[in-house]
């Protein structure tokens, strides 16, 4: 079901020959002309709209359109309307997750990234403990001072380390960037896995969002509502992660500290069907503990912040 309103999300109604577009968190209204005798849907829009608002604009990927059989076209109603190129970040119909759009629009994103649930503050440094089928592990995750450009966007990188028993095994670099709208996406990754000598055996899950038609996916909504699909990557057959959110209000205690007005998700993927994982993010802080609740037994969470 798809949720009327909220910053960063922008319901589109079309009834029959008519098209209203309203976006809170952009401040603008639309009337426009679709298709007379087209089926009444509606989709959500968590970013904006797709293409450059001219005289005339397709919504969305024109290539593979997100809504099937459906024509939408764009018309400027107001010499004061200044929105560029913002995207279409995804859609969804009857409760389908739809792929994120191939093309994307560097205009549309922001050099910070601040969302509550998602800080990415350079210099910041998250360290987490946690047990992997009896294993302990421990993670390193530096937010660097670096941005690596993807498909036009400055990207913030953040280095990750995972280690089982005091070893590195796996060394990762993530590229993430947050729109203006709020939401952070995730263009990426570049991860080794290494073996007791510090060998690289593997570089399985690496990918970059338009390199063989990967495409960035949404890491963390800047408005999430109970129930939202969507994709955090979309790479076909390397990484297809998919989350929902389960619930806005949870409260829990890791070694860190406790926190109240959290937000849950379910993390999937097609890949391994057979494994789900829960996520808990604190307002003003991120991610501070995962549980595998499917296919197995692991959990982290936050023990320290620096910087």
């Amino acid at each position: 079901m798809v949720r009327e309103s909220g910053a960063g999300v922008m319901p589109v109604t079309v009834p029959s020959g008519r098209l209203a577009i309203r976006s809170s968190k952009v401040g603008t209204s639309l009337d426009e002309v679709a298709t007379p005798g087209t089926p009444r849907i509606r989709v959500e829009l968590p970013g904006a709209l797709s293409g450059e608002l001219g005289s005339q604009a397709f919504l969305g990927n024109q290539e593979e359109p997100p809504w099937r059989g459906v024509s939408m076209r764009v018309k400027k109603t107001s010499v004061s309307l200044m929105l560029r190129t913002i995207f279409l970040a995804s859609v969804s119909i009857a409760g389908a997750t739809e792929p994120p759009p191939r093309e994307i629009s560097p205009a549309s994103f922001v050099a910070t990234i601040d969302n509550p649930f998602f800080p990415l503050s350079p210099g910041t440094t998250f360290l987490y403990e946690g047990v992997d089928e009896g294993v302990p592990t421990s993670t390193r995750t530096f937010v660097t001072r670096e941005t690596k450009r993807i498909l036009g966007v400055n990207c913030t990188v953040v280095h990750d380390q995972a280690f089982e028993n005091g070893v590195l095994v796996e060394d990762t670099f993530d590229w993430y960037a947050q729109d203006v709208n709020g939401n952070v996406w995730y263009f990426g990754e570049d991860t080794k896995e290494l073996d007791s000598e510090g060998n690289v055996i593997s570089t399985e899950g690496s990918w970059q969002a338009g390199v063989n038609d990967a495409r960035p996916g949404i890491i963390m909504l800047w408005h999430p509502r109970e129930s939202e699909r969507y994709y955090q990557e979309f790479a076909r057959g390397v990484a297809e992660d998919v989350a929902q959110v389960l619930s806005l209000d949870e409260s829990t205690c890791t070694r860190y500290g406790c926190f109240a007005g959290m937000l849950l998700t379910k993390e999937t993927t097609r890949l391994e069907p057979g494994i789900v994982e829960h996520k808990f993010y604190a307002p003003g802080i991120g991610f501070v503990l995962g549980v595998r609740v499917k296919g197995g037994e692991e959990r982290t969470e936050l023990t320290r912040v620096r910087g």
